[in-house]
């Protein structure tokens, strides 16, 4: 695993992308809780609690390698200022732009022919059971 981190800040250097990473959480982890009530936990498919941990060389290794930044968020009063700066000090450009052909929907077209149609099957319909049947005579 160590390698294809390697290989991506490597990879990341190349294309010119520079990493703004965020540390969340501790080194010694903690179990996942799941939402509800009681107190459950994440399990792996073996039935073991799932612990997750802050693997903070990675991202630090992520860091140098593309020229950026790693702070680590341990407390709800960390300052997020360095990043924030670092954003700030980024150059500002579009990455892509895209321009969407919508065609226009004309299914009001059939909807309305066939409206007109069923109109007209019940404004002829009632009428055409009235008229005398060519022979002449009832059933």
């Amino acid at each position: 695993m160590a390698a294809g981190r390697r290989s991506s800040s490597v990879s990341s250097r190349r294309g010119s992308s520079c990493t703004r990473s965020l540390g969340v959480g501790t080194l010694s982890g903690s179990p996942i809780p799941l939402p509800g009530e009681g107190r459950q936990y994440k399990q792996d498919e073996n039935g073991q609690v799932v612990v997750s941990r802050l693997h903070e060389e990675a991202l630090l290794e992520l860091a140098r390698g593309t020229g950026g930044l790693y702070l680590r968020v341990d407390r709800a009063d960390a300052d997020p200022a360095p990043v924030l700066a670092a954003i700030d000090e980024m150059e500002k450009r579009s990455l892509s732009g895209e321009v969407l052909d919508v065609e226009a929907e004309r299914f009001q077209w059939p909807l309305t022919l066939a409206a007109l149609a069923l109109g007209l099957h019940l404004v002829v319909s009632p009428f055409a059971a009235a008229r005398p049947r060519p022979g002449g005579g009832a059933r």
